[in-house]
């Protein structure tokens, strides 16, 4: 029987079992053996398949289903389309999982398959043509395995709070005086930053309508990475979102009781540092400290019409003002910083630097903007 928190691995074995072997090791080595489950190696001689799979879709948190391209037509023996088969253990997997909503259905995409569309899926498994779906290539196979394993992380594994943030770097950051007197705070790099849903924490995956249950801060309030910020109800339960930043509440724009909406910021911010991907998890003072420096006169004698871009590994992307600091938390690793200097809606030359980043310290980032039209700025460590 699988665990609970366990991630289940459905498949058909003529169609993509090399994945789905490559898959489960990457699996097995990130969460353990007995929190990965496949019939091969979970079914022992003499158990009842029916009994075994039905308990083990029901206590897992994540169906994993995997398509290939010949996913959705496969035959049997008769030619006749085995997902029209109430019995066909495939779709007896699925749709068991779609009724539980504690249970997470994720489709895997591969060898370039297409997402099956709701007309060509019989019955309760057309609900899986509404889910987000991942896909893993073969010539990609290692990073969208781990790409795919750190979202799972975030599912089966919630990120606990992190602890409290460390005092400011002496000689980089200048300390500010907040509420009691000898507590300091990062400088805000960002002012009235729109935080939309998609850019938070989430503790689990939601279907159906999403309404808010209430907001667990104020306005004025300082959060760290990890701190609940709303209380959401979906039609799959309760959720909870926590901060993806560093920084100061400033608004709150939803009311107990609105509905959700992906385009609108749940609340405005003013940013000292962020998550650069949103579902990573790591020590809180590991990372980047970036200095922005200021803009190119000779481009922007005002320094209002241009603004600077940060990305790293070309992910979370966000504006940084000039003559500012900011702290990008970022896990260890080798990873490409990206300053993306933008004048009047035009992206001038990108500048990149490569940073080897160490648990428990912060690799220091100094930017230099382009002098001129055609130039390159420069990332300095």
């Amino acid at each position: 029987m699988a665990e609970t928190n366990s991630i289940f691995l459905n498949y058909r074995r003529e169609e993509s079992e090399w994945v789905a072997g490559r898959l489960h090791d990457r699996l097995a080595a990130a969460f353990g053996m007995d929190r990965v489950f496949t019939d091969v190696d979970n079914i022992g001689p003499g158990q009842d398949f029916t009994t075994v799979l039905e308990a083990a879709v029901g206590s897992c948190r994540v169906l994993l289903a995997i398509i290939g391209r010949s996913w959705t037509n496969a035959l049997d023996e008769a030619g006749r389309r085995r997902l029209e088969n109430p019995h066909d253990w495939v779709r007896v997997e699925i749709e068991s999982a779609l009724r539980r909503a504690g249970v997470l259905v994720i489709p895997v995409l591969t060898d370039n398959a297409p997402m099956p569309q709701a007309n060509e899926l019989p019955g309760e498994l057309a609900q899986l043509s509404t889910r987000q779906a991942f896909k893993i290539s073969v010539d990609r196979f290692g990073r969208d395995s781990e790409d795919l394993i750190e979202y799972l992380r975030s599912i089966v594994d919630p990120p606990a709070p992190p602890p409290p943030p460390p005092g400011p770097d002496p000689g980089v950051l200048k300390d500010r005086v907040a509420g009691k007197a000898g507590q300091s705070t990062p400088p805000i790099a960002v002012a009235s930053y729109p935080a939309l849903p998609h850019d938070l924490l989430w503790s689990a995956t939601v279907t159906g309508s999403v309404t808010v249950e209430r907001a667990a801060v104020t306005a004025g309030a300082w959060v760290k990475i990890g701190d609940p910020l709303f209380m959401l109800r979906s039609s799959s339960g309760p959720v909870t979102l926590w901060s993806a930043y560093i920084g100061q509440v400033q608004t709150l724009a939803y009311r107990k009781g609105q509905p959700l909406s992906p385009a609108q910021p749940l609340l405005t911010l003013a940013v000292s540092g962020w998550l650069f991907r949103p579902r990573a998890r790591m020590p809180f003072d590991t990372g980047v400290l970036l200095v922005s420096g200021g803009p190119s006169r000779g481009l922007d004698a005002t320094g209002s019409a241009s603004r600077l871009l940060v990305t790293v590994d070309g992910a979370g992307s966000r504006p940084v003002p000039w003559n500012s600091t900011c702290l990008i938390y970022v896990p260890e690793g080798r990873h490409k910083v990206s300053a993306i200097y933008e004048l009047n809606g035009r992206i001038l030359a990108t500048a990149n630097e490569t940073v080897n980043i160490r648990r428990g310290m912060r690799a220091a980032l100094s930017y230099e903007p382009p002098r001129t039209v055609g130039a390159t700025g420069k990332l300095r460590s």
